[in-house]
């Protein structure tokens, strides 16, 4: 059985029922239409063949308005008999239930769904309104009380606030709480157990493996539950073949679904380092749905990684613009905007929301060299939760800066240790995290936290241990190259291997990886020594040459109206200047 939301894709389009079949990979369509005019409903539907294009079964039903459930129910009944397929009494109740005979209840929890599904953080919010209502008309209905712990989660989690941390952490609670209460109505309900695995994913991916298991036994049909499964099983790298299959395996289900292109999406750029495979991915979802925000999020952030700053702030502008709520493409854009020497620009984006100086304003801090107050806005925002995972370079830098200005090393280490995982043996040896993230950006960063403070001992340990694990992966078949661009040359340059760090720095320019922020490297500490190197001086003057000619694209996407001018009328970076909240 196909999911709804590739179903409903042609709802408003007239289109062969065959080629309907074909793009879904589905042998039969059951179409219908509905008119009523009281005191009567007639429901008109017919089930068809996709390979011949024949109908299979038809029937009228004339009913009141108020039997809409028990039409359901006879459609249900009467497929099943017109394909000859045989149901236990158990799997036709599963089948012909709705959850609730309460006919308002039914449709805002419809309205519900409809706006869940469309990914929009702001829609999704006015999705629990309707969900709340539909408990409200009827506490006994368990897939509402699923879907609002559902959308509630998805708040919570992609609004950023001064208290996210908190309302995170409430919605978890309440969301266990709301699913359980559907499981007291209806203990075999699978939507609830893939919910409650989904809630279980952020504290045991034991328990969220095993209930999304469950849950799929339940729900064979749910391709939500597989590409749920799919994220638990990513993270865990070893997992990572499974994984893509169990997300496979949603797309087969629902194959219309924009969702799940957008996660293979990340998964073939961050796994196996596929950019172009990626970009093809995003491309197709947009071609389908060319208003899908996160579609439009990822591919910015993409194109940005492959070094098309200017292309990649149009896309996040339009996510932007259909989605002001956001918030990782908003820090994404302030971040390359002043790569690009608009500060402007990223001063209007980081906006008025916060009660003091805003985290969104850390990349203009650091343009301006402001270490001490870019170091403090770091600190504050690491304690309430309000970074973005793709900020946390800019944070660790900001610390490292802070450090060096102030003297305060212990208060960096000790935060920095505690987000790398590095732990330290009983010998002083240290001890790496086995699994996570390449870049290993955290590790570095307290390595060179540790040697400007004049730990050398423990600093050169880490740093041996860093570089061992680096060559080892990066001698693996398979594992892409691109993730040691960043952070890796650091610990090179620490380590005193002066041309090995000049090209990784040429390979990462070759590669067009993330040039944008190699501004960075005018400012980056460790390279001071590599700044006297002919070799480095030319590959910065080739940063700037990229970084003008971004400027200059992003001037015509201005002129042309693709991109707001966030500027002014000059085009020309604005002066300095920190914007404040509130």
């Amino acid at each position: 059985m196909i999911s709804r939301t590739s179903s409903f894709a042609f709802r408003d389009r007239a289109a062969d029922a065959r080629e309907i079949g074909r793009q879904l990979g589905a042998r039969y369509l059951l179409e219908g239409s509905v008119q009523s005019e009281p005191p009567r409903m007639r429901v008109t539907t017919q089930l068809i063949d996709t390979e011949t294009g024949s109908d299979v079964w038809s029937m009228r039903f004339d009913r009141r308005p108020g039997d809409v459930f028990t039409i359901q129910d006879e459609i249900a009944v009467q497929v099943t008999q017109a394909l000859e397929l045989s149901l236990d009494p158990e799997a036709k109740e599963r089948m012909t239930g709705q959850g609730t005979t309460n006919l308002q209840a039914y449709l805002a929890f419809l309205q519900g769904r409809a706006l869940l599904a469309t990914g929009n953080v702001t829609e999704v919010k006015a999705a629990t309104e309707h969900f709340e209502r539909s408990v409200a008309l009827d506490p006994k209905f368990p897939a509402a009380y699923v879907n609002l712990a559902q959308a509630e989660l998805f708040v919570a989690e992609f609004e950023v606030t001064d208290d996210r941390q908190a309302r995170f952490a409430a919605a978890l609670g309440r969301g266990n709480t709301l699913v359980q209460k559907a499981l007291s109505l209806d203990p075999e309900n699978g939507d609830a157990l893939l919910q409650r695995a989904h809630l279980a994913v952020y504290t045991n991916l034991a328990a969220a493996e095993a209930d999304y298991h469950r849950g799929l036994e339940l729900s064979p049909n749910s391709a939500e539950g597989f590409a749920g499964l799919a994220s638990v099983l990513y993270q865990t790298p070893s997992r990572r073949d499974e994984a893509l299959e169990m997300l496979d395996h949603a797309r087969k289900l629902d194959p219309l679904e924009p969702s799940y292109d957008v996660f293979k999406s990340v998964f073939l750029n961050y796994e196996r380092g596929d950019t172009a495979g990626a970009n093809a991915l995003l491309v197709g979802v947009l071609k389908r749905n060319p208003r899908y925000p996160p579609a439009l999020s990822r591919l910015s952030t993409l194109r940005i990684t492959m070094g098309q700053s200017a292309n990649g702030i149009r896309y996040g502008e339009e996510a932007l613009a259909l989605d002001p709520l956001l918030e990782e493409t908003r820090r994404v854009l302030i971040r390359t905007y002043v790569h690009l020497g608009d500060a402007q620009a990223a001063r209007q984006l980081v906006g008025e929301s916060f009660d003091e100086v805003s985290p969104r304003a850390l990349p203009i801090l650091l343009h301006e060299r402001r270490w001490v107050d870019a170091g403090e806005l770091a600190y504050a925002s690491l304690a309430r939760g309000t970074l973005s995972p793709i900020t946390m370079g800019s944070h660790l830098n900001a610390i490292r800066m802070h450090a060096r200005t102030t003297g305060d090393f212990d208060r960096a280490r000790a935060l920095v240790e505690e987000l790398s995982g590095v732990r330290w043996d009983a010998t002083g040896q240290p001890v790496l995290r086995e699994e996570g993230s390449p870049v290993r950006d955290t590790p570095i960063a307290l390595t060179d936290i540790l040697l400007a403070s004049g730990q050398e001992q423990e600093g050169r340990r880490l740093l041996a241990a860093i570089i061992a694990r680096m060559r080892q992966e990066m001698g693996t078949p398979g594992h892409p190259e691109i993730w040691y661009y960043g952070w890796h040359p650091i610990a090179l340059a620490l380590n005193g291997e002066a041309d090995a760090a000049i090209e990784m720095l040429q390979a990462r320019f070759a590669s067009k990886f993330e040039l944008s922020t190699m501004r960075q490297l005018e400012t980056e500490p460790s390279f001071a020594e590599l700044r006297k190197d002919p070799r480095f001086q030319a590959l910065m003057r080739q940063v700037r040459t990229h970084v003008d000619e971004q400027r200059r694209e992003l001037d015509r996407l201005r002129a042309e109206g693709v991109v707001p001018n966030r500027s002014g009328d000059s085009g020309a970076p604005a002066e300095a200047g920190v914007p404040t909240a509130g």
